[in-house]
């Protein structure tokens, strides 16, 4: 190839992958105008970035820690990992100190993300050697709504900075990896992958069944594919023996690394041994991988695909038909491909058709050359089968996981740039070129029509008033009790220690969430307030809509509570009722907040209209005013209080006041869901 030439596909690709960022910077600064960026990241990504933020700015871990899973609290480094915070921290301290490390996050993503395009062009060149259907292929990666939607730095997703990792590692197997440093980069870049992102053993479970098929079913000599297996155990082992966030979950007991210790102890057997001990020794890997500690930790991801078969990958309307972890973990990014998604795939799967058929057509004609050979299996078309493998297996996964569609696109891109088509026929090239580019504008179109697709379920100014109202008005020293979706932004902005968060993989956490539920949806309104006592709340933040919202993936369905009593907690809350043991301070359109009283607060309270009372009966009118008066400062709704100031304010003559605090007393009634003859006034 001349060097102009090299030169112009250079410049090319740089210009498509300074596109591809520049879309994803654009349509978050879009939204970013709309709404403002005063909160970065909300939901998961707000506890994350909590983390990286502490982590890059050198502050205090162990308070934070403490404060993110009240009062037990929480182990960052072996729950989520702090790598990628870590090496994010060196280069924000290094080149961008400057700037916001919010911002610097959210650049920090789309850059990074991006880069697989220079991947989809790396493994597709080698292919079809077209840079025009190797170009297109990576920027219909780049600009593909699937891929677009998880990286514009809206929220901190994790996933961005391990896919490029998982990626690399495919590119890597996929040229046919004979050299030492190529497998040792190839390893390297799968441990970072998962250590960055959980996701990643998925990736890394397919691996291990293709690799395992290879054995049985390649003519080629599995003694040729031994390195490349060594070098990952000697690369994973010891990085999953010392890695606390591996360490803690595990990993050395997964079934990925299940799979690599079968495939790595057939070395000493005989080319002619190796498939029969391969078969020996899985069934036995898969014995102690089940009898492992790994997996009563990934137990609800086994059951979440249980159920996912058992119902046709189709939420039940009756909830009582899951049980609670199922329900919920069976989120929207775990649902199976949505029509908006689907729809966005459309003319790219086409495409990836066309580029099937003509893998298929290519076989054929080498065959009719060579009828003795199976070159379905050579050695020479194993990168083709290779991805097939992966884009099948992920699209059958996407299918079920919605989420998984960050790797779907990746491989239909790497498909339709790897077609071996006819190109030298001006006619096909034509019609190829041609469906090339209107695929492109469909893509572009698609993702730049509607940019409210990638904007969070957040109603943002009621979330900053209520973030703020938190920071101004409540102690450093306060506890936070809010749903796991809400509460992580109390934690990242006002500074609040939490009760529940969103990383729910750990049993403990979807012990609390369940205990939550379960307590803020029963009739028995005591069980909800011991429970904020037992977690040492001071104020409980309730999302408005809570209570209506019976959908497959509302509070209700998960609770196991479509039909929820007026008298339950939930309830009462949702309308700005009165419930004993809470008191209203603050309310907008979307939240409202109630402070918990102590039960020393109340016991308090409880005294001093003791005190009221003797004061009454001694006629010291005043001191019994001043003594009810504090009392119902402690304890508002104390309904009684209001009647003994009524009778006070009686006895000296002042009417009005008596008639308004009897009218408040009797308000205090109906807002507790009390009926006036059971309290003993008249």
């Amino acid at each position: 190839m001349k060097l102009s030439k090299k030169l112009f596909i250079i410049l090319s690709l740089i210009t498509v992958y300074i596109l591809c960022v520049w879309l994803r910077i654009g349509i978050r600064h879009a939204i970013d105008i709309k709404y403002g960026d005063e909160l970065p990241f909300t939901l998961e990504g707000a506890f994350l970035y909590t983390f990286s933020e502490a982590v890059a700015q050198g502050k205090d871990m162990a308070s934070l820690e403490r404060k993110a899973q009240y009062p037990e609290g929480f182990s960052a480094s072996k729950k989520i990992s702090l790598t990628p915070d870590h090496l994010l921290g060196f280069f924000y301290r290094k080149f961008f100190k400057s700037i916001p490390y919010a911002h610097f996050l959210k650049m920090a993503q789309s850059f990074f993300l991006s880069l697989s395009i220079f991947l989809v062009f790396g493994i597709t060149f080698r292919s079809s050697r077209n840079p025009f259907l190797n170009l297109g292929s990576s920027l219909i990666y780049g600009i593909s709504f699937c891929s677009v939607i998880r990286s514009t730095g809206m929220e901190y997703s994790r996933e961005n900075f391990a896919l490029p990792f998982l990626f690399l590692h495919f590119a890597l197997l996929f040229i046919p990896a004979r050299k030492i440093l190529q497998q040792i980069l190839a390893a390297l870049s799968l441990c970072l992958a998962l250590i960055i992102w959980d996701g990643s053993q998925i990736y890394f479970i397919l691996w291990m069944i293709y690799e395992i098929g290879h054995v049985f079913f390649a003519h080629e000599d599995p003694r040729l594919r031994h390195p490349l297996w060594i070098i990952h155990l000697c690369v994973l082992i010891p990085t999953a023996f010392f890695h606390p966030y591996l360490k803690d979950h595990q990993f050395l007991f997964s079934p990925g690394m299940m799979g690599l210790y079968a495939l790595g102890l057939i070395l000493p057997f005989s080319k002619r041994w190796k498939r029969f001990s391969l078969l020996l020794l899985l069934p036995l890997f898969c014995f102690l991988g089940w009898q492992s500690p790994y997996l009563p930790i990934y137990n609800h991801m086994i059951e979440l695909i249980f159920y996912k078969i058992k119902f046709l990958n189709i939420k039940p309307e009756n909830p009582s038909l899951l049980p609670f972890d199922i329900r919920l973990l069976w989120t929207p990014a775990l649902q199976s491909l949505s029509f908006d998604h689907l729809k966005s795939l459309v003319p790219a799967f086409l495409l990836g058709l066309a580029a099937i058929y003509s893998f298929y057509k290519d076989l054929r004609r080498k065959l009719n050359v060579s009828p003795e050979s199976d070159l379905q299996f050579s050695p020479k078309n194993r990168p083709l089968f290779f991805l097939l493998f992966f884009f099948f297996s992920f699209l059958i996964l996407s299918l079920a996981f919605v989420r998984l569609e960050v790797f779907l696109v990746f491989f239909l891109a790497c498909l339709i740039g790897s077609a071996p088509f006819r190109t030298s026929l001006q006619r096909t090239k034509m019609i190829w070129n041609s469906c090339l580019i209107l695929t492109l504008l469909f893509e572009a179109k698609d993702v730049t029509n509607d940019f409210s697709r990638f904007e969070r379920p957040v109603l943002y100014s009621q979330l900053e008033g209520v973030v703020h109202w938190v920071k101004v008005h409540t102690r450093k020293e306060a506890v936070v009790l809010a749903n796991f979706g809400l509460s992580p932004s109390f934690l990242a902005y006002s500074h609040r220690a939490i009760v529940l968060h969103p990383k729910y993989e750990s049993r403990d956490m979807r012990e609390k969430i369940e205990q939550f539920t379960q307590t803020l949806f029963q009739i028995n309104e005591k069980a909800f307030y011991q429970y904020c006592i037992k977690n040492g709340v001071h104020y409980y933040v309730h999302a408005l809509g809570t209570f209506q919202d019976r959908s497959k993936y509302s509070w209700a369905y998960m609770a196991n509570a479509l039909e929820i009593p007026l008298q339950a907690p939930v309830a009462r809350f949702e309308y700005g009722k009165r419930i004993q043991g809470f008191d209203l301070t603050y309310q907008n359109a979307k939240y409202v907040i109630y402070r918990v009283l102590s039960p020393q607060e109340l016991e308090q309270a409880q005294k001093l209209k003791e005190e009221g009372d003797q004061y009454l009966k001694e006629q010291f009118y005043d001191e019994a005013e001043k003594k009810y008066n504090q009392a119902l400062f402690l304890d508002p709704n104390d309904f009684m209080i209001f009647f003994r100031l009524a009778k006070i304010y009686k006895l000296l003559n002042l009417s009005e006041k008596a008639i308004a605090a009897t009218k408040e007393g009797v308000k205090t009634i109906s807002e507790l869901g009390m009926n006036l003859s059971h309290t003993g006034e008249k």
